[in-house]
């Protein structure tokens, strides 16, 4: 049975190791006969339409944390995700969202019959050293059209059908911040190193920036913006350059219910009540379960004070912990983030294997030394504060309530054995197994009389709890 339980765990280790070094799939809509630059449009939008729109990208709170982030950060240009929605959420982007000034003018204008799942992005860049460097294609921006729709399928990455953008701001005087659109060499490869330089090649278009203008490619394609550079820089407000990036998906029938119906970027910080609830009361059940646990012989002696003051103290101790785990876990999390994006990051250029095996060995090195820490701390409480009659007590209750029915039903049978009296002894002289003189002990006459066999029935049930002694035999 052993040996059947071994192979199963290791067939089992073999499909989990598989499936983790196995890539991404890449599901493409696009034929690949495409040609790169499917169209570009300028003065794609009235005059009217166009301050409409730019109005309400310009004063959104999302572009100004995001210009906030790039400062705070040093970078030159950033790439955020905006809103994304399938079908059934389009229509509370259009009507009841804060961002629902897109559609009028832009949306409605540029959404692909067939699509179903769209993503919406915006590009904003802050002026450089462009000119300063030595090649015209020099960019601070990684590859985009890497990035896969926000569905749950594992395995399975999406390529847009269709990518659409839209030139919202263009600082004038701008020397660069050309949009630069690719060839995919290698599908496969772009799963795998999408910031890879050596796998996009030269350049198939070239597009000048310039606003109110539209540029449409195929979702298969690579995109970037080179760096530019000003003359001359007064503010932030007019050095920035902005753009629209809608990707269009169209998302098979079988994955469609994956995707997500309306994520959007809100100012509002999110509520961490329920995270604080959540943790006191898993913690309160946990310390109330201890407290249970340690007020067993109070259970058994029906003492109702011993019994309830462990658990309403250890409830409430373990809840004041998960407050405090609550608090940790949320001021922590922006620790935790940075930490694994650095060790994504170093991965990219030091790495064993390949950058993801290496990613995924310092993560699982990083839990498991974590898992460790707890099992060892609660080692440490057992030892500490807990001693060793408690532990065995804890140890036979987790036993005793494992068994079940089991060990109820063994109790409950042996119990009436315990008590009950035994048969009447034989009289043979060679066997020493008469009940104890009760009736000297009764009535000190020896006679068999109705308050002879009360104390019969008395001594025989002390005797049995005595260990195994054996009354004397009297004729």
């Amino acid at each position: 049975m052993e040996n059947w339980m071994f192979a199963g765990l290791l067939i089992l280790i073999a499909w989990f190791v598989k499936d983790w070094l196995s890539w991404d799939h890449l599901a493409f809509t696009t034929t690949g006969d495409e040609a790169m630059l499917l169209g570009a449009q300028n003065a794609f939008l009235g005059k009217s339409q166009f301050q409409d729109l730019s109005g309400l990208v310009i004063g959104h709170a999302f572009l100004e944390r995001l210009l906030f982030s790039m400062v705070a950060n040093d970078d030159t240009a950033a790439v955020r995700t905006w809103a994304s929605f399938n079908v059934d959420g389009q229509r509370k982007v259009c009507f009841t969202s804060d961002i629902r000034g897109i559609c009028p003018g832009f949306f409605n204008n540029v959404k692909l019959d067939g699509a179903n799942t769209w993503v919406l992005k915006v590009f904003a860049a802050l002026p450089g050293t462009y000119n300063e460097s030595n090649s015209f294609f020099t960019t601070s921006l990684q590859m985009q059209g890497t990035t896969s729709a926000l569905i749950d399928e594992r395995k399975t990455i999406w390529v847009p059908h269709q990518v659409d953008i839209f030139d919202i701001q263009v600082p004038k005087g701008m020397v660069g911040g050309e949009l630069q659109i690719f060839e995919p060499h290698d599908s496969e490869e772009r799963a795998r190193n999408p910031t890879n330089l050596k796998y996009r090649g030269a350049p198939a278009y070239v597009e000048a920036a310039e606003e109110n203008k539209r540029t449409t490619m195929p979702g298969n394609a690579y995109y970037t913006w080179t760096d530019f550079s000003l003359p001359d820089v007064r503010s932030v407000n007019s050095a920035r350059r902005v753009s629209l990036v809608l990707e269009q998906y169209k998302i098979a029938n079988a994955s469609y219910p994956y995707t997500g119906e309306l994520e959007i970027w809100s100012e509002e910080t999110p509520s961490t009540r329920g995270i604080f609830a959540f943790s006191a009361v898993l913690f309160g059940c946990g310390g109330a379960a201890v407290g249970l646990i340690s007020a067993r012989q109070a259970i058994q002696n029906q003492d109702i004070v011993g019994t309830l003051f462990p658990v309403i103290a250890g409830a409430a101790a373990a809840a004041v912990g998960g407050l405090a785990v609550a608090w940790l876990f949320i001021n922590a999390a922006w620790l935790i983030t940075s930490t694994l994006a650095t060790a994504l990051e170093l991965s990219q250029n030091y790495y064993i294997y390949s950058p993801e095996l290496t990613a995924w060995f310092v993560i699982t090195l990083v839990l498991g030394s974590l898992w460790l820490g707890i099992v060892q701390s609660f080692k440490w409480y057992l030892d500490r504060f807990v001693n060793q009659e408690q532990r065995e007590e804890m140890k036979e209750f987790l036993n005793s309530f494992a068994a079940g029915e089991a060990s109820v039903t063994k109790r409950s049978a042996a119990a009436p054995a315990a008590t009950a009296p035994p048969t009447p002894a034989s009289t043979d002289a060679g066997k020493d197994t008469a009940p104890a003189p009760a009736a000297e002990a009764g009535s000190g006459s020896g006679s068999g009389s109705g308050s002879g066999s009360v104390s019969v029935s008395v001594s025989v049930s002390v005797s049995v709890s005595v260990k195994g002694k054996r009354a004397s035999k009297r004729d």
